[in-house]
């Protein structure tokens, strides 16, 4: 999930709430990073061909302002720390 910066690497949609898709099994359980990618909930079902489902990319307004500002504040957080550590190797 750090690869990708919890954003889907489909469609670049930022959420937490990814799933990762194995893009082919043959080392399955014992992928390598190239065996894999982090889909959002609706890229996901698009890969395996389920269309038409409720919350593909489609979230109510409140749940969608509730993840902004919890992507702020994680932001916000990483920023403030990376400060920090730059300023104790200082």
């Amino acid at each position: 999930m750090l690869r990708c910066g919890f954003s889907c690497e489909r469609c670049g949609r930022r959420t937490q709430r990814l799933h990762v898709h194995h893009i082919t099994y043959e080392r399955l359980g014992n992928e390598d990073d190239a065996d894999l990618i982090a889909l959002c909930r609706g890229c996901h079902a698009a890969e395996h061909g389920i269309e038409n489902r409720r919350e593909t990319h489609d979230y109510d307004d409140g749940r969608r302002e509730l993840y902004r500002r919890l992507d702020e504040e994680r932001d916000a957080y990483y920023r403030q720390r990376a400060v920090e550590l730059a300023e104790m190797g200082d």
